[in-house]
């Protein structure tokens, strides 16, 4: 490699330190999805923690969200994936990553605290270009071990997710109750792995909202939006604004939310939204009753029942 290669490779990129994490969510901090302290079951091809998504076959598995205490004395938390059944087939948990210009023909240094009682257990790259299954392996002794890889991207790469699985190149012999747990995953620029730097709770939160925000019923009940009725039924609706502005206009899906408009007060308790409104941050629809002719045309609220379970999410994952 030339002197001007190793050079670019410590530059900061676009006013960003070399030593930053191009991970999201790497102590698995956050999870507006749901708590998982306790083991969970899970699907493949699902996220979970914010940020990561299964990656299951063979078995059937669940996912743990535990604070641990790992060798370099710092308490944090963990993803743990754990099979709960025996099997031929793999288990991993990786993140889909957005790629962009700056990343090609880069060096990347890829490194995680992982336990494992398997001794298939690693790094996993998949992108344009060709994967790589890291060859720093877990010894599958059960103790934290601290897994790294270094690798160079492709030009015009526009496929990449960073993973720890529980794989050799095919498919391996997984035992009930075999497992993989990570923390201070970290994905940085360059030839050689720096300390995990812990950024505050709601930095990482803000970074995650950019591809999943989740609203939650309150106890009091919640406005999330606004609405103009078309005519007797049909409304068109913007929700309040983001934290932060998202990846992509995002998908929506929700639970116990009413329009109310006008004097109409006890509001529509059903709600019917077309999908083919999820290229804009918008959407339009129907709802479950009528309000008068003199209400077609107004404004009204969109509000969210006073129910823990009740929720509004808006979905732009990669």
């Amino acid at each position: 490699m030339s002197n001007a290669r190793k050079l670019a490779d410590n530059l900061p990129i676009n006013g960003v330190a070399n030593a930053e994490n191009i991970l999201i969510n790497g102590n698995f901090s956050v999870s507006q999805r749901g708590n998982y302290s306790s083991a969970t079951a899970i699907s493949t091809s699902t996220y979970y923690l914010d940020r990561w998504k299964s990656d299951i076959s063979g078995v059937s598995a669940t996912i743990q969200n535990p604070s641990v205490d790992l060798p370099n004395g710092v308490t944090t938390k963990s993803a743990k994936i754990a099979a709960t059944s025996s099997g031929t087939g793999y288990l991993q948990l990786h993140q889909w990553i957005d790629p962009q210009p700056y990343m090609d023909n880069r060096q990347i240094t890829i490194s995680a605290y992982v336990r494992s009682n398997n001794a298939n257990t690693r790094i996993r790259v998949e992108k344009t270009g060709g994967n790589v299954d890291g060859s720093n392996t877990h010894s599958g002794g059960g103790g934290w071990e601290l897994l790294e890889e270094t690798i160079t991207l492709p030009d015009s790469l526009s496929s990449f997710r960073i993973g720890v699985i529980m794989w050799n190149g095919n498919a391996v012999s997984i035992s009930n109750g075999d497992y993989i747990e990570m923390a201070e995953f970290k994905a940085e620029f360059g030839s050689r792995r720096t300390p995990f730097e812990h950024e505050p709770y709601e930095t990482t939160l803000r970074k995650c909202q950019r591809y999943f925000y989740t609203v939650k019923g309150p106890s009091n009940g919640k406005h999330i939006g606004s609405v103009v009725m078309r005519d007797n039924t049909y409304f068109y609706g913007y929700p309040r604004s983001f934290p932060t502005p998202m990846r992509a206009a995002p998908s929506f899906t929700y639970s116990g939310v009413r329009v109310y408009v006008g004097d109409h007060t006890n509001g529509f308790t059903t709600l019917t939204l077309a999908a083919a409104e999820t290229d804009a941050f918008s959407f339009n629809g129907s709802a479950a009753g009528a309000v008068t002719a003199a209400e077609a045309g107004h404004t009204g609220l969109l509000y969210m029942d006073a129910t823990s379970s009740n929720h509004v999410t808006f979905d732009a994952e990669l």
